[in-house]
Order: C-alpha cells, then structure tokens, then sequence
C-alpha cells in the first residue's frame, strides 16, 4: 500500500497546486476589477466635486447679481437661492365689516 501512496503523491499535489493557481489568479482578477471600479468612482467623484463647487460660485455671482439687478429675484426664489420676500400681513378686522352685537339673553328654564 505504501507504493500506492508513493505513486499518488505526485499527481495529488499537482493538482493540488493548479488548484491552488486557479484560485489565486481568480481571486487576482477579482481584486482588479474592484480596483478599476473603485479608481472609475474617485473620476466620477473628483468630476462631481467640481461640478459642486462650479454651481457654488455660480449661485453665490447670482446672489450677489441680485443685489444689482432685483428682478432676478423670482428665478432665485424658485430655485431656492434666496428665501422669498415676507408677505405683507392680513389684517381680517379692517378688511372685514363689524358685525352688529346683540345682548345675550339667558335660555328660559326649563322645571
């Protein structure tokens, strides 16, 4: 039996390695398309921040633009740069006509 084991040996850990190679070049080529993934983000990342900081510096010329010009006013407004003018208030005594009064008279008792 011993010369059994003998003879297997060899092609056991052959196969044991092509296996062993199998894996790792799998798991390497998994661990490159992450990173390819992961540098993609950081481009889309990097683009975004300056797409953010364009429009920062753009909304902060219009706000100062509509200290010039106050008919751009309503577009800021719309687009939430600017919070929209106080309303003047209601006054519902003056707008309303006074109601006559009439006296209370108690309700009659009932035994």
């Amino acid at each position: 039996m011993s010369e059994l084991i003998k003879k297997l040996v060899v092609p056991i850990s052959v196969i044991l390695a092509l296996i062993g190679v199998v894996l790792a070049w799998s798991r390497g080529s998994a661990h490159a398309q992450l990173l390819d993934e992961a540098r993609n983000l950081s481009v889309q990342v990097n683009q975004m921040q300056f797409r953010q900081t364009v429009y920062q510096r753009l909304a902060q010329e219009l706000l100062v633009y509509s200290q010039r010009q106050p008919a751009i006013d309503p577009v800021l407004v719309a687009f939430g740069l600017k919070p929209a003018p106080p309303q003047p208030a209601q006054q519902p005594a003056a707008s309303q006509p006074a109601r006559p009064t009439t006296p209370s008279t108690p309700a009659p008792r009932s035994r």
